[in-house]
């Protein structure tokens, strides 16, 4: 465990929420595709103008995660990744 200005911090920790993140979004990314899959299959023999309204509804809020999904990745790969790094140097020393 390291000590930076009176913080206390472990880099296995910092190295696990790491992975945390990054299952998380391997995971969202996985049922959104999976959701609009499922939607598109239904939508072929179903129809329905309020499942067309729901299914455009979803494709709106799933474009929104993905942009989501890349910062978690970009964080956790980026500045995390670095202060995980640095923190395992100096727990080293």
């Amino acid at each position: 465990m390291s000590v930076f200005n009176g913080m206390h911090i472990n880099w296995e920790e910092i190295y696990n929420f790491r992975c945390q993140l990054s299952e998380l979004s391997d995971k969202l990314m996985e049922q959104l595709h999976r959701t609009d899959a499922a939607m598109e299959a239904v939508a072929k023999d179903w129809q329905d103008q309020q499942f067309h309204k729901y299914r455009d509804e979803f494709t709106e809020d799933r474009d929104l995660i993905q942009p989501l999904s890349d910062q978690i990745n970009q964080f956790q790969e980026g500045p995390l990744q670095q202060f995980q790094i640095i923190a395992k140097e100096y727990d080293e020393m």
